[in-house]
């Protein structure tokens, strides 16, 4: 063995970890507390990516040294991966609705061709709308778990307004939507007969000024509804691509025969520099996405300083009934109460929580409260945690050692109050 594999395993033994950084937490937050951070962190890394012991040798390699160097590979893993499916996804949603773009625009010329005083083509209106709303629920949907889902520079500026997304993954995410634009292009153009015919110009007698418009607040739409579905966590955040695909939908109803419905600059990008077609009022495609951006996020991060909520509350209610858990005594007295707090809550309740011993007279010591965090998480990524019937939080339930030993058949759940008497068991 190496002299890192060696240190590695004497700190592990000891338990002489640092606390885990931002990067490690995140790396497995569901065994936050139950997990070493260098034990998580190697855990994330494909094998390929894992320290080579045998060949990354040092003269001298502390345990800071290492988990940094861990955390340098995590984080070029993470931005690898992002890369990728942003990439991939922003070509699979522009793929798809170029497509049906295409042929609806396609449809509707012939139509013209025919019968030049013809009305709108409502229909195709329809199939096109359709197809980016559907196109964008369905990749948002596959891809939000990893990248975000976002496929658009606007909406990769608002977030990193509203503190989301980093500056530094802003400019990662805004490249790979530019380039993913002009491959879906490129992949349309390919695989059409003909020319693809999707690009976002003006409509007949539309002026500049109102197709800055129309995109501004067809923009500012989408964003808001990102806004309050994906990035406001409810009941109903696992439903958001849906909702967002729906408010790309109605946008597209209102501008697609005035502008073209671009609300999305990567989208207009791609078919404009396939076809090396550049008109005059193109800067509309870009000026006024962002600026709906800006605005969108100015006016939730006022939402969000007047507290919202506060005016319609309850919204997010259970609508069964609610039970109440609480804690009994050997005499059946409620002495206590069941609570739980998100993860990201419970190191301030930490401060509170006091010091646990086992009590020498206890002749069933198995299992008692002591400080620290439960080894399960739920999957809204809570814990366990006990409170008295103060609300104060004793600590949370960990097994540890009888003392002294008593047979495994006698092993007790029991509870202590504040003063670290017994108060009788946990009812279960």
């Amino acid at each position: 063995m190496s002299r890192l594999a060696h240190q590695s395993s004497n700190l592990s033994r000891k338990g002489l970890r640092r606390q885990p950084t931002s990067l490690s937490r995140t790396a497995s937050s569901a065994a936050l507390g139950s997990a070493d951070p260098i034990e998580q962190l190697e855990a994330s890394l494909p094998k390929v990516m894992r320290v080579n012991t045998e060949v990354e040798k040092a003269p001298v390699i502390d345990e800071d040294g290492y988990l940094n160097m861990l955390e340098k590979r995590l984080s070029i893993k993470n931005i690898g991966v992002i890369i990728v499916s942003e990439l991939l996804g922003t070509i699979l949603f522009l793929f798809f609705a170029f497509f049906a773009a295409t042929q609806a625009s396609n449809r509707g010329n012939a139509m013209k061709e025919e019968f030049p005083t013809a009305p709108l083509d409502t229909s195709g209106l329809l199939f096109s709308s359709l197809g980016f709303g559907f196109s964008l629920a369905v990749n948002a949907w596959l891809f939000f778990r990893i990248s975000g889902g976002l496929f658009n520079p606007a909406v990769t500026l608002a977030l990193t307004l509203t503190g989301t997304l980093s500056a530094f993954r802003c400019a990662i995410l805004t490249i790979t939507q530019f380039v993913g634009g002009i491959l879906a292009a490129l992949l349309v153009t390919a695989l059409v007969p003909g020319p693809i015919n999707s690009r976002t110009t003006l409509g007949s007698g539309v002026t500049v000024a109102q197709g800055f418009w129309i995109e501004f607040f067809c923009t500012a739409e989408l964003v808001f509804a990102i806004f309050m579905l994906a990035g406001e966590k409810h009941k109903g955040t696992f439903l958001a691509p849906v909702g967002i695909g729906l408010a790309l939908f109605i946008a597209e109803i209102a501008a697609t025969n005035y502008t073209g419905g671009s609300l999305n600059p990567a989208r207009s990008l791609g078919p404009d520099v396939v076809t090396r077609t550049f008109e005059g009022s193109c800067w509309i495609y870009y000026i006024a996405p962002y600026l709906a951006a800006i605005v969108t996020s100015g006016f939730y991060w006022a939402l969000k300083w007047m507290r919202y909520e506060t005016a319609n509350p309850d919204q997010d209610a259970a609508q069964e009934e609610e039970r109440k858990s609480f804690i009994r005594d050997m005499n059946g007295n409620i002495i206590g109460e069941l609570d739980s707090v998100p993860l990201k809550d419970w190191a301030s309740l930490q401060d509170v929580v006091i010091d646990a011993a086992l009590p020498q007279d206890d002749p069933h010591g198995a299992q008692h409260v002591v400080p620290g965090i439960s080894h399960k998480a739920s999957e809204a990524d809570t814990l366990g945690v006990t409170t008295d019937s103060n609300g104060f939080v004793p600590g949370s339930k960990q097994d540890i050692p009888p003392v002294p030993p008593v047979p495994t058949d006698s092993r007790r759940l029991y509870q202590q109050d504040r003063t670290n008497d017994w108060a009788g068991p946990v009812a279960q």
